[in-house]
């Protein structure tokens, strides 16, 4: 049970090294229970992220309703660069890998998406990434045969930045077989930004999302509206004096909360671990870990 505490998955680790005593930081991400279209103070925990102290993640824990550990993801990084995400089941059971891979000058090129088949990883999609000009330009998503299933276009303009992909049906009619984003650019800022789903039923949906920022280039608020320009929702965002996110609120039209979410963070020294990532190569092996509390 959470219990207002700070929940550590201490794992044996590889590819990070030993940072000896060292500080951490855990974010601690809270839903509120709304009443009467105000978010009160009853809460629960919904996520809890661990960070070093280069702001790299290091390991993230989901909860369920009852604030008990529903899974958590292991990050593993070269340098400061992200090579592999891991996500277990509370039972320790394997649920995915995600490995990266990057060009000489450090952009992402690469990313390979395994699931447990058996005593294995399988490779189930690749999406791989090109360039131009530092610009990213595409991306080719390919299934486990190596065939295409996406195919997405950047391009960019001083005031304008389009985004078209295309997806081969793989469910059924409820694919999105076309999703296009054109986003206005204002001083490097995307003031709005049009998102048109073209479904294989040959239904259309159009969403337009308008963005505010404070003085300090942040995002406040985000406006949705709908294909009759209509407004549909707003999230609002708050931030603390050191520039950390401090609450977030999902709202109606009517600007009542729909959902509200705190988040808080508290710095930690301990004696960080090696951990070690999954050998794709060999039969899976069970992940054994302790769960410290730390008050």
């Amino acid at each position: 049970m959470y219990r207002n505490s700070l929940i550590f998955l201490f794992l044996i680790i590889l590819f990070i090294p030993a940072f000896g005593e060292d500080s951490i930081v855990a974010e601690n991400r809270f839903v509120h229970e709304i009443e009467n279209g105000k978010p009160t103070s009853r809460k629960r925990a919904y996520e809890q992220a661990t960070f070093d102290k280069y702001e790299k993640i290091l390991l993230l824990v989901r909860y369920d309703s009852l604030s008990g550990i529903k899974s958590y993801v292991n990050y593993f990084y070269n340098d400061s660069l992200l090579i592999s995400e891991e996500e277990y089941s509370a039972k320790n059971d394997i649920k995915s890998v995600i490995r990266f891979a990057y060009n000489n000058d450090g952009r992402l090129i690469e990313k390979k998406l395994y699931y447990p088949d058996g005593d294995r990883m399988k490779l189930s999609a690749a999406i791989y990434y090109s360039y131009h000009d530092s610009l990213l330009t595409g991306e080719i998503v390919k299934n486990s045969a190596g065939k295409v299933i996406g195919n997405t276009s950047y391009s960019y303009t001083k005031e304008q930045k389009t985004v078209l992909s295309e997806y081969k049906k793989v469910t059924g009619n409820s694919d999105i077989k076309k999703l296009s984003s054109v986003a206005t650019l204002k001083e490097g800022k995307i003031i709005s930004e049009k998102i048109l789903r073209e479904y294989y039923d040959k239904s259309i949906r159009s969403t337009t999302v308008k963005y505010t920022y404070d003085d300090f280039n942040r995002i406040i608020v985000e406006d949705y509206y709908n294909e009759l320009d209509e407004l549909t929702e707003k999230i609002k965002y708050s931030y603390r004096k050191n520039g950390r996110m401090n609450t977030k609120a999902i709202m109606d039209a009517n600007n009542t909360p729909i959902e509200f979410y705190t988040f808080a963070r508290k710095e930690f020294v301990i004696r960080m671990g090696d951990k070690a990532m999954t050998d794709l190569e060999k039969p899976l092996e069970k992940k054994e870990f302790s769960v410290p509390v730390l008050e």
